[in-house]
């Protein structure tokens, strides 16, 4: 979980809980400054913000020296449960087909100088591999480096640590192959109903098998002035250019495949 404030009418942030307790311990931040997290209904004062578990000098609280074992993480995890961070599961499930989709775009345009056409792309087994294997090592990256991937950022959401310490690339990397294997099932004929298990369990515990496992949570921003408006414009955008690049290879297959199950163009 991490906390943004708000200073003389100023946003900043994110911090993690760790950084904001010891800048109340030090004096640097006052109990009265506002906060707010994931779950919260409105900006609160520090001193009464739920998860932070911050009490005033002389209340018997010890010193934590800013580290934290893996039993404080799943404390952390627990608390910031317990203050109400939404799962929002369609948020993510919406979030991960931006990033596909994107990620066959991109796919589609990085083959094309060399002559290789999406539909034998489509076919190829250690084609689909090789291309799964660049997808989750480009999703461990983006986690590592700025926390999100290009759909997660969109709608607000970014995956942490409790204690707010960076993701190491070993540990994203890990948790993008327990996604794809555990989440969705290698995207076999199965994955719906992965989805169905995995999406009850979020709604039910708050976090998903991987991310307790991980000591990792998924968290979102502030709402934003505009809303989900510049994803939907974004994936629009994705979906349109995919389908003018690589529509007509895909129908061609399929009508290979298949024949007389695509209409003709008009």
């Amino acid at each position: 979980m991490r906390l943004y404030l708000g200073e003389n009418g100023v946003k900043s942030g994110p911090f993690p809980v760790w950084e904001v307790r010891a800048r109340l311990d030090r004096g640097e931040l006052s109990p009265d400054t506002l906060g707010w997290h994931d779950g919260c209904s409105g900006w609160v004062p520090l001193r009464d913000l739920p998860g932070l578990g911050w009490q005033e000098a002389g209340a018997g609280r010890p010193d934590e020296g800013g580290e934290e074992d893996d039993a404080d993480l799943d404390d952390l995890l627990e608390s910031a449960l317990a203050a109400g961070v939404r799962p929002r599961p369609w948020a993510r499930w919406w979030a991960r087909s931006f990033d596909l989709s994107l990620w066959l775009l991109l796919a589609a345009l990085a083959i094309r100088p060399f002559g290789y056409g999406f539909d034998k792309f489509l076919v190829e087994p250690w084609a689909q591999f090789l291309s799964m294997l660049c997808y989750l090592v480009a999703e461990a990256c983006c986690l590592t480096l700025v926390g999100a991937t290009p759909g997660k950022a969109l709608l607000g959401l970014r995956v942490d640590r409790p204690a707010g310490d960076r993701l190491p690339f070993a540990l994203t990397l890990k948790r993008a192959f327990m996604v794809y294997v555990l989440g969705n099932a290698f995207y076999l004929i199965i994955c719906p109903f992965a989805w169905v298990i995995h999406f009850v369990a979020l709604g039910k515990h708050g976090t998903t098998w991987w991310d307790r496992q991980l000591h990792t949570e998924v968290v979102s921003a502030p709402p934003r002035r505009f809303g989900i408006l510049p994803f939907v414009c974004a994936l629009v955008a994705v979906q349109i250019c995919l389908n003018l690049l690589v529509g007509p290879e895909v129908r061609a297959l399929m009508d290979q495949m298949w024949p007389g199950s695509v209409p003709p163009a008009p």
